[in-house]
């Protein structure tokens, strides 16, 4: 089986051994990659259970691909906190489109098959992006080597499924202030003017803002902007703001 694996591409497996300082990584059921310690966290690693546990699912980076001995090199302390979201999204909505075409076409190989074809040209999240958008239409499936009534049942389905479905994202942030009129400058600060977002206190100074939207990278972008309101407000206010957690 040839290694359709490529250098510096972020891709999901799952622990299956560790020997030595090197973590076996399985990418399929017939290909795995190794993971030095030294590629696993920066600095001294004392206990690897801290970090890897045998059966997890894991976000890890290419390094090398040597076909001929068929190796290949990987790291999971260089894979960022936005690629690691991406990637399980990614694979999360691959999982969806493989169940939708079982159902729509019947046939477990030709609805592999299919999730290949759409994976020359673009990942599937950016596919369920696209669709959503209405940049695929159903003549476009057609080109998947589907039939009419094929193009046409997966259309509906995924039309449907994109509808009653958004994306979701919670972020935790810490807000506060020494003024004597605190709360009311916090209110302040925390007034949004945008749909779907909510912003609860969790108890000084920590606050949490949960938003929805179409898709991943709408949300974002939103989240970005609303943070930097905050962020601007708050300094206008003599606040201290702070992003507990990555997006």
């Amino acid at each position: 089986m040839a290694l359709n694996f490529e250098a510096d591409s972020i891709v999901v497996g799952v622990v299956d051994r560790i020997v030595g300082t090197s973590v076996f990584i399985k990418l399929d059921p017939q290909i795995e990659g190794v993971i030095n310690f030294s590629e696993v966290a920066p600095g001294r690693i004392r206990n690897i259970r801290d970090y890897i546990k045998i059966g997890q699912r894991i976000v890890v980076k290419i390094l090398r691909v040597d076909p001929e001995r068929r190796h290949i090199d990987l790291s999971l302390r260089r894979v960022s906190q936005k690629e690691r979201k991406e990637a399980l999204e990614n694979e999360k909505r691959e999982k969806e489109l493989n169940t939708i075409l079982k159902i729509v076409l019947k046939d477990e190989k030709k609805a592999a098959e299919i999730i290949t074809k759409i994976k020359i040209e673009q990942t599937i999240s950016e596919f369920f992006e696209k669709f959503s958008e209405g940049g695929i239409k159903e003549s476009n499936l057609r080109s998947l080597d589907l039939n009419d009534q094929e193009s046409k049942a997966l259309f509906s389905f995924l039309k449907e499924k994109i509808k009653e479905k958004k994306a979701q994202i919670k972020v935790e942030f810490s807000l506060h202030t020494d003024a004597a009129d605190g709360i009311e400058k916090i209110k302040k600060i925390l007034t949004i003017s945008e749909k779907n977002v909510l912003i609860k206190y969790l108890g000084s100074p920590n606050y949490s803002l949960s938003i929805e939207d179409k898709d991943y990278k709408e949300i974002n972008k939103r989240v970005k902007s609303i943070f930097d309101q905050i962020a601007q407000k708050a300094k206008a206010e003599g606040a201290l703001f702070e992003m507990k957690s990555q997006i």
